[in-house]
């Protein structure tokens, strides 16, 4: 599994999903440049049973973005593998910075759209400070009000994903342009915890942002819905799974990705995945890349650290 920002391109691509003649994807990013570092990609899915698996599952880490999904046709399981008590079944929902790994299932054919927000743009879209309900699973018109009630009605009835894209564009473009603005210093740190795999001391952040930790932290709580410390997190185990996917034994993925060692990996690794690096549920979980939502923010690797910009 990769999680670089290439995970969604630039051109809009359409693919069949391997062993499912039913199902195809759609994906690109916003072509407005306003959007830029708030909306990382739009992402429209039309899935089919697999051929001797039902019902169908998908495994999404977590990656420190948020999802917005737009269901058009049945409903999709959501299950919790660390805290089975905050599963639920939905058509439409919106998912915050997620702290755990999530398995969605469906038993027929589903049909939708995801778009994948980067939590500044989560902010700035729906107004709400973040910390507000990072711990809740949402409908979209609960987030989005009155005015776009109707949304899910909107994106069905578009009939060409192309189509679909562009009215989010233009949505999404006045939102967020008239929503709340994100304090520079938070964007600054964001961005500074993606391109170093989230490696650099919460303490030296905030120092370079001329903020205290407490100060940051309380910015960050309501301008991303997390901590920094849990947004570095879920980056060194992002940059885990990277490694393991390349087949670096466990002990040199514990060293790469920033853990004190291999034990304090595991229990890292298991608390956000629900199992041990060991214990990857074959069977259960399609890791092909055509099913899992990917993307996080550019800019996470090759570069020096930059000054808060002025």
């Amino acid at each position: 599994m990769s999680s670089s920002g290439s995970a969604v391109p630039g051109a809009r691509t359409s693919l069949l999903v391997p062993g499912d003649t039913e199902s195809s994807v759609a994906q690109r990013r916003p072509v407005d440049a306003r959007l830029n570092g708030y909306v990382l990609g739009y992402r429209g899915f039309r899935l089919g049973p697999m051929v001797g698996q039902w019902p169908r599952t998908r495994l999404v880490a977590p990656d420190g973005t948020v999802k917005l999904m737009f269901g058009f046709g049945a409903p999709v399981r959501m299950v919790d593998l660390v805290d089975p008590g905050r599963s639920l079944t939905a058509v439409s929902v919106v998912g915050p910075v997620s702290l755990t790994a999530v398995v969605g299932r469906h038993t027929g054919r589903v049909h939708g759209l995801v778009t994948t927000l980067t939590p500044m743009g989560a902010y700035r879209l729906f107004g709400v400070p973040m910390h507000e309900w990072s711990e809740l699973r949402l409908a979209p018109s609960e987030l989005l009000g009155p005015g776009l009630r109707s949304l899910d009605d909107r994106l069905a009835q578009c009939p060409t994903w192309e189509d679909r894209f562009r009215l989010l564009d233009r949505l999404f473009t006045a939102r967020i342009l008239d929503g709340p603005v994100v304090d520079r210093e938070v964007e600054w740190v964001w961005r500074e915890l993606q391109r170093s795999g989230g490696r650099i001391p919460i303490h030296e952040l905030a120092a370079s942002a001329n903020w205290s930790r407490r100060h940051l932290e309380r910015r960050f709580r309501e301008q991303v819905g997390r901590s920094p410390k849990e947004i570095a997190q879920i980056r060194r185990i992002q940059q885990a799974l990277d490694w393991k996917d390349a087949g670096l034994p466990l002990a040199q993925i514990a060293a790469r990705s920033g853990f004190h060692d291999q034990s304090h990996f595991t229990r890292v690794f298991k608390a956000a995945m629900g199992f041990t690096p060991r214990q990857l549920p074959e069977g259960m979980v399609d890791w092909s890349p055509h099913t899992l939502l990917e993307a996080v923010p550019e800019g996470r690797q090759g570069r020096r650290r930059e000054p808060v910009p002025a």
